[in-house]
């Protein structure tokens, strides 16, 4: 389940950044591993890299509150993707579409 949580934000977040003409972004795809802060959850974990704060690029992208924004809206529409296509009832109980 984590992993299609995982692939539905991936997507989400390359469709987005690419959209907003943000240029060289690349999707690396969906990786597996046992990170400790995952271990032992009991519902869908996982991780963003959203940037390489070593790149000069990124980094400057990282500062920019646009670009935050655009980075929390995919991963938000990522999530109610999941969501609708998991459990599609439980964001028609909270309101949302």
């Amino acid at each position: 389940m984590s992993s299609r949580l995982a692939g539905h934000v991936q997507t989400a977040l390359c469709n987005c950044l690419k959209k907003n003409k943000y240029s060289r972004i690349n999707n690396k795809g969906v990786k597996q591993a046992p990170f400790y802060v995952l271990l032992g959850a009991q519902m869908p974990a996982i991780l963003i890299e959203t940037s390489f704060i070593s790149n000069p690029k990124e980094c400057k992208r990282l500062i920019n509150s646009k670009y935050q924004k655009r980075l929390c809206e995919a991963i938000v529409n990522g999530i109610k993707k999941y969501i609708k296509e998991t459990n599609p009832n439980y964001l028609g109980r909270l309101g949302e579409r």
